[in-house]
């Protein structure tokens, strides 16, 4: 139509069209418990979910995955985007209108959309959502699903952020061997969820604290699962000289989960 009488001419009427996604609605959610890389666009997506992230508009198309962790498992999502659209990553257990458990937006210093954390058995819904009606795109889809039972007790805990750590391994169980060292104590694991490559530098070369115990240390660190093989591994390194039986390992560790093992070594 014309915006006044006077407005009247020739004009091109573009028209794009595409099937929806098969995982558009709940009921078509996309199976991902094998874990991987899974395309897809939001573009000619239906609005199915309303996003419960703080300050998120609802509007935008919406895919739906649902993942089933036969046992107690760390979960690691992530929305490998570019910086084209801006996602959100709602996930909600026991169906796709369940709980909310988590809705991440803006993660690893972007606008891509990253979870991490250690979930029970059981069945849990991810939506890729947008932050707003005209947040649309292509999107990978990024999952990796570990069993815990391996790695413990105790459950590992995220080792996220640069910082300092106080490990104490009292009490633990002698779960892991090191690779480096076979006369080897009580141990602890942390998942490194990492947004890409990078490399890492773990230390317990630093002056001894009050309380400490743990005296001969050996560090390693794996990727994939808490059981893979070493892919660093140091056991009385020299550089560590003003504290004897102390470590520095580093090490380049890929895109998702890697572990990193805090170890003693027996006399």
């Amino acid at each position: 139509d014309g915006a006044g009488a006077g407005s009247r001419g020739n004009y091109v009427l573009n028209v794009f069209t595409a099937p929806a996604p098969a995982y558009d609605a709940c009921a078509g959610a996309l199976d991902i418990s094998a874990g991987g890389s899974f395309v897809g666009s939001t573009s000619f997506a239906g609005d199915d979910h309303l996003p419960s992230c703080f300050g998120v508009t609802p509007g935008a198309g919406d895919l739906f995955y649902t993942f089933t962790l036969a046992a107690q498992s760390i979960v690691y999502l992530d929305t490998v985007d570019g910086a084209s659209w801006n996602p959100v990553l709602p996930l909600r257990s026991g169906s796709c209108v369940g709980g909310v458990l988590s809705c991440t937006n803006d993660s690893c210093g972007g606008l891509r959309s990253q979870y991490y954390g250690v979930l029970a058995a059981g069945t849990y819904w991810v939506v890729v959502d947008g932050t707003a009606a005209d947040q649309r795109g292509n999107v990978t889809l990024f999952a990796q699903f570990v069993p815990v039972a391996p790695c413990g007790p105790p459950v590992p805990s995220a080792m996220a952020f640069n910082g300092t750590w106080f490990i104490d391994t009292t009490g633990d169980v002698d779960d892991l061997t090191p690779s480096c060292q076979a006369m080897d104590s009580n141990d602890q694991v942390y998942y490194l969820p990492a947004c890409g490559p990078r490399t890492i530098t773990l230390d317990s070369c630093t002056p001894a604290v009050a309380g400490e115990t743990l005296g001969d240390t050996i560090l390693y660190v794996r990727t994939g699962r808490c059981t893979a093989a070493d892919l660093a591994c140091s056991d009385d390194v020299p550089a560590c000289a003003i504290r004897p039986g102390r470590e520095s390992v580093t090490a380049n560790i890929p895109k998702g989960l890697s572990f990193f093992i805090a170890d003693g070594q027996f006399a």
